[in-house]
Order: C-alpha cells, then structure tokens, then sequence
C-alpha cells in the first residue's frame, strides 16, 4: 500500500489528486488531506438546495463537487479527510463496512469506540463523526471520508440545507445535535495534526504502507483541477421542471424533475444523495420519452401496512396534473401510519365501500401513535 500526501489545503486540487490516483495507478493507495473550510456536495446533489450560499459566500467558504454519492459534508482545519483506492477485485462496490474497518481500528487505539451505521456513517457515543463516499470504475474502486476531529460544528451547522426527510428519518431535529468531535472522545488529549500523525503512523505500521508524494505536474495536466474549479461544473445543470417529487429510499434521498408532454416524459432530472454503481445520466435518457401512463390501486383483500413520512394512500399527485389517477378499494385490511401527511388523500377518484375504520376518540382525531411504538397502530377493517 501506498500513503499519499497531497501538501495542499487547495479542495479542488486535493479532489483532483484522488481521482487522478484512482484513474491512473494501480497500487492500493491511502490518503489523508485536509481543506481550507469548503461545502463539498455529493455527485448527484443540486448546490441550490443543499448548501446555504447566503452564509457561506460573504465568509470566504468555498463550494465544491466530488464524483463520490451521498450528501453535503463541511471541511475546515479541524476535519480530516482520508480516502482508499483500490482494485475491484479486493473489495465489493458500496461495501462500506470493508473500507471503514482499518478507520475503527485506528480510532480504537486512542480509545475511541466507532461503528458503521446505516448507510454510510461513522458513530461514537451515537453521534455521527465521519460521512463516507464511493466511485467505482470497471476496475477500481475509490472510497472516502471525513473525521470530524475539531471542526466548528457551529458553522458546520449554518452552511447545510438537509432535508426535513432525511433528519426526521434520524429522528432528530438539527444537523448540528447529531453530529460530534473526536477530540473530546480521546483517552488523551492531542491536536489535528497530532492526530494525523497517529493515523498515518498506524497505516504505516499496520499496512505497511509507504509513503508518497503527489505528482502536482501530472494532476494538473490531466485537467482535473480546472474541470473542479469550473463554475459549470460546481453548479450543475439549472433548468426549471414543472413536476417535482422527493421521497426517501433504500439508497438516500431522491428529488424527481419532470416535464410531462403528449403523454411522455420530456425532461427528467434524478438528483440526491443516493449512491449508484452507474452515471445516473444513463437512467435519465433511457426514461425520457417513456410514456407516462394512469396510475390505479385496486384492493381487494388481504392484510396491508403502509408507514410514510407523507401521505400514505394519495388517490392523485397534484404535481402531476392532467394525469388519471384512481383508487378502489372493497376489502382487505390496511393499516395506515405517517408522521406528516395525510393516511388517505382523496385528491383523485378515491373508492372505499364495506368495512368499519377505527374509530376516533370524542368524535376527534385518532389517537396518538406511541412513542416506543415500532408497528403503525392496529388496523381498521375497510
């Protein structure tokens, strides 16, 4: 293995330095980089949306883009940066838990308890220090994360925009409550550069990793910086869509940009934080011109459980005017939760006959789901 120090503090040249080494190397590679206070937001994410430019433009803090997934993440002197480039016959794309092993076992050597959890993050003491990213080509793979190791949470805080899905999905109400410092978690005291030292030393050890120098030369000849740099680039595409829809799934957040059209999709636009193996351009053009066809729910019987940060059953999309929807339902059982919407939204043409729904308490609202509760409410029969 071979450690890789940039000697930088530039984000466009560091991200340039990492992907110049995943693209022309072959060796298994780690790096560890910092960068002067910088939003960096995910590949597929739209800059307008996730970064409060109103606060980070009049204070000198940059904006960048990686070519990684995942969400918006705030670099300054106290965060470290490390990355892993390796082949894809070693590890398995988006397998998170193989490249944030070595990082718990550093972190364990100063007495630091961490643990991969959900997607993509690092934990101590429940909180988040650490948000991980990969790319993969057709041979390599390059992943990376942060370590919040003295950053200023307070500012950390102003510059993003999450989104009210993605904090309630963590059942918290800020940024800024979940998220902690390693420092203060430490065994014993020591500083940024400090730490710095301590990992690349148990990389060194550990790894046997030797230690490298970036060829500036190179990289900047490859034309990376400056695509970085380019404000095209940063900003991304900007066009307006009549349609728009965000919901949360396996793989992250994802907005949907629509234009409909005779019937078709003339222009789509998939953006978030979600993670991909392929440049979600492809799906964009292999959707565009597909018909855009009435959309119909018909039940009958059986048993159905529905929990939802929205409108659970919605009989039409209001986004999507012009379109049929429909909803008949004559039987079965379904049970509806959602922690803000609406359990049915009869915008459309919505059929319910038979059946007895639960009633409410005083003639009012239903009762109030449980806060230890894990299972919607008990269902009404329809």
């Amino acid at each position: 293995m071979l450690l890789y120090e940039t000697g930088s503090r530039d984000p466009y040249y560091n991200l340039a330095c990492e992907e110049y080494l995943l693209r022309n190397s072959e060796e298994d590679i780690f790096m560890l980089w910092q960068n002067q206070p910088v939003v960096v937001i995910g590949r597929n994410q739209n800059l307008y949306a996730e970064v409060e430019l109103s606060y980070t433009e009049p204070r000198g803090i940059l904006t960048a883009r990686r070519i990684t997934g995942g969400g918006a993440v705030y670099h300054d002197d106290g965060n470290v940066n490390y990355s892993f480039i390796t082949s894809r016959e070693k590890a398995q794309a988006l397998d998170f838990a193989y490249f944030t092993a070595p990082i718990c076992k550093a972190l364990a050597t100063l007495g630091i308890r961490a643990e991969l959890s959900g997607r993509n993050d690092l934990l101590a003491g429940g909180a988040k220090f650490s948000g991980n990213a990969q790319y993969a080509t057709a041979t390599r793979i390059l992943h990376h994360g942060t370590l919040l190791f003295d950053s200023d949470l307070s500012v950390l805080a102003k510059t993003l925009k999450p989104a009210e899905e993605k904090l309630r999905s963590k059942a918290i109400a800020s940024v800024r409550s979940r998220v902690t410092n390693l420092r203060p978690l430490l065994s014993a005291d020591m500083t940024t550069g400090e730490f710095i030292e301590h990992l690349k030393h148990y990389v060194q050890s550990e790894l046997g990793a030797e230690v490298r120098t970036v060829d500036r030369t190179a990289v900047l000849a490859s034309g990376l910086y400056d695509r970085n740099r380019s404000e095209d680039y940063i900003c991304g595409r900007r066009e307006s869509y009549p349609c728009q829809k965000r919901a949360r799934c396996r793989g992250g957040m994802v907005t949907v940009l629509l234009e409909p059209q005779d019937g078709r999709i003339a222009r789509i636009r998939l953006e978030g934080d979600y993670f991909g193996q392929r440049d979600i351009q492809e799906a964009e053009e292999r959707l565009t011109g597909c018909p855009l066809e009435a959309a119909a729910l018909h039940v009958a019987s059986g048993d159905i459980r529905i929990r939802a940060s929205d409108d659970c059953l919605n009989a039409a999309n209001s986004d999507l005017s012009g379109f049929d929807f429909s909803m008949d339902i004559s039987g079965g059982t379904i049970s509806a939760y959602t922690t803000d919407g609406a359990g049915f939204d009869s915008n459309g043409s919505m059929t319910i006959t038979g059946g007895t729904p639960p009633e409410k308490p005083d003639g009012g609202t239903p009762p109030e789901r449980p806060d230890n509760a894990s299972e919607p409410p008990e269902p009404g029969n329809l």
